[in-house]
């Protein structure tokens, strides 16, 4: 990976990166142990038969999950409904969210109350994501994560319409947005976080 990295980043390259490879989950787990959360994807798990069985099983080794952990230390995500289902049987208590692809607003809106009896909330591409949907997903007592916003007129955008978090590939930005305290993104992100309490109350979610 590090040498696949070295050549379409040359601005980024080093040396060193040659030969580094993707580490294992569970060499992250043992790197990071209980000090970091951590938001997992079950990818392509049609290919991966007993993927979800032993995941769970490498977060109980762990002690990533149950016991004192805050329910939301761990959150997993997938494209694939089947393998979120799956999860939710082996263990209901773990926050599950439901990846999206490029379906509209209205399409995603009439899947939520299907998705709400497994899931705690939604990924959905954000193309997708509008006002009405944001409002929809919390009045189930779901939260929005959409992926992948790069562009900081489109945090800012999604941040103004109430979305829960974001997937961006530059944390500078984000942070940048919502922590300026005199900024629209910081308004509403404590009033997409005031509306969630009763949710959390609810679900136990801190």
């Amino acid at each position: 990976m590090g040498s696949w990295f070295n050549g379409p980043f040359p601005q980024y390259a080093h040396p060193e990166y040659v030969g580094l490879r993707v580490p294992t989950l569970e060499e992250i787990l043992q790197r990071y142990g209980q000090r970091t959360n951590y938001y997992i994807e079950t990818k392509n798990p049609e290919d991966a038969p007993g993927m979800e069985e032993k995941l769970l099983q490498l977060l109980r080794q762990y002690q990533m999950i149950g016991g004192t952990m805050r329910r939301d230390h761990v959150l997993i995500q997938s494209f694939s409904e089947a393998s979120l289902r799956k999860i939710h049987r082996l263990d209901p208590s773990l926050p599950l969210i439901q990846l999206l692809g490029g379906a509209g607003g209205a399409a995603i809106r009439a899947s939520l109350d299907s998705v709400k009896t497994y899931a705690m909330g939604i990924g959905p591409s954000k193309g997708s994501v509008d006002a009405a949907l944001v409002n929809a997903a919390h009045e189930r007592c779901l939260v929005v994560h959409p992926y992948t916003v790069n562009e900081t007129s489109e945090m800012a955008a999604l941040i103004a319409m109430g979305v829960d978090g974001v997937f961006t590939n530059f944390l500078d930005r984000l942070t940048g947005l919502v922590s300026s305290e005199s900024g629209r993104g910081k308004q509403r992100a404590n009033i997409s976080n005031d509306a969630a309490t009763p949710c959390r109350r609810a679900t136990n979610l801190q």
